[in-house]
């Protein structure tokens, strides 16, 4: 079977799966969530580590994104969004955590894992630290390297059973990608109480007290260098892609559900579509939203293979700030639309800003992602 046939029965996979997501809600019920889980691992949409797994290869940010084309996989999350935001960050988590193995074999299939130190200060072409207490470090001998420090706002499909983290070595700061066990001594999550946004996924702040990264032990260095330069300027890439597409599926379900109140209320005797700043406010979202297309159609036709480290990152900076600059906007103007309604729980708007607030900050804030383009 081509990639093309295969490509067309996962999409009919997911919207079959998209109907039962709108009608689960699975932010309300833990239990929920992890049948929808089971039930994106079983049509291969969720990704996953071991190579045998459908999810390695047809998975968001599986194989197909490297050989094939990254819009697959950018057009799966802006579907998952228009149906629950949480849920596609979930989905988006797993990938890019399954993303920086490249194959290598260090997990069973079906476990959830999670990528850490994702710093707005490793990209180019101006890094810069954080606070010192920030980030993950290695310290100690090369023969008895020490992993020390925190990461902040780590996102999995659940509770992760392993972990891949980003950190500086001490002496030189160098990167380096560590991938372990998430009950590994030493390693120290805290879930996040619950939020207001994004509730399906799993979120966590991580502190690593001297663990011990061995040749052989259950921590190993998976890259280092400008290997793992290299993979973390991709997977932090791909990370503010995925958060853009999120927020484009937020933005355009938000638009239709106020296109649609518009044509069934009335007001003054008339359709409120039919009143000129109810017109603006629509038109206003609706550029936003095919501005936002737009942007991640840019290269969304090419394999993830084809592009180059300068080239991805760009795109994705630009992406990730529109999703303030148009994604945020649109939603907002859909709530003004609805008026008092917009905030009901029933219309879940207000849900909706909330979401795509978060996803607008999240691993990069617009005022640190516009500092690094500063010079």
């Amino acid at each position: 079977m081509s990639v093309e046939e295969e490509a067309r029965l996962l999409e009919v996979a997911l919207r079959r799966f998209l109907q039962r997501l709108e009608a689960e809600d699975p932010e309300a019920d833990p239990a929920r969530r992890e049948a929808l889980l089971k039930e994106a691992e079983a049509i291969g949409l969720l990704a996953d580590p071991d190579p045998e797994a459908p999810g390695f290869t047809t998975g968001i940010w599986g194989r197909w994104t490297w050989t094939e084309r990254l819009g697959l996989s950018l057009h799966a999350l802006a579907r998952l969004g228009e149906a629950c935001a949480g849920f596609a960050l979930a989905l988006h988590a797993q990938g890019i955590a399954c993303a920086a193995l490249e194959g290598a074999r260090f997990f069973p299939r079906g476990a959830r894992l999670t990528l850490g130190g994702l710093l707005a200060d490793g990209i180019s072409p101006s890094p810069f630290a954080g606070e010192e207490e920030d980030g993950l470090r290695l310290t100690g001998p090369h023969d008895r390297l020490l992993l020390e420090g925190r990461s902040w706002f780590l996102i999995s499909a659940g509770p992760p059973q392993g972990l891949l983290l980003f950190a500086r070595a001490a002496e030189d700061s160098s990167w380096a990608l560590i991938t372990l066990p998430a009950d590994l001594p030493g390693v120290r999550l805290e879930p996040l109480p619950e939020r207001l946004g994004l509730r399906a996924a799993w979120m966590g702040h991580l502190q690593a007290d001297g663990v011990l990264i061995a040749r052989e032990g259950a921590a190993r260095i998976l890259a280092r260098g400008e290997e793992a330069h290299r993979r973390l300027r991709r997977l932090l890439a791909l990370d503010w892609l995925g958060h853009a597409a999120i927020a484009l599926g937020v933005a355009r379900r938000s638009l239709d559900q106020a296109r649609a109140y518009a044509r069934t209320r009335y007001q003054g005797g008339r359709r409120i579509i039919a009143h000129g700043p109810v017109r603006s406010l629509l038109g206003t979202a609706a550029a936003d939203v095919m501005t936002l297309e737009l942007l991640l159609k840019a290269h969304a036709e090419q394999p993830l293979s084809a592009l180059s480290e300068d080239v991805l990152e760009r795109w994705a900076a630009v992406a990730k700030l529109a999703i303030a600059e148009h994604a945020w906007r649109a939603v907002s103007n859909s709530l003004q639309v609805m008026g008092g309604y917009g905030y009901m729980e029933d219309h879940g708007l207000a849900g909706r800003l909330r979401d795509v607030s978060t996803l607008r900050v999240l691993h990069g804030s617009p005022d640190r992602i516009r500092l690094c383009y500063a010079e």
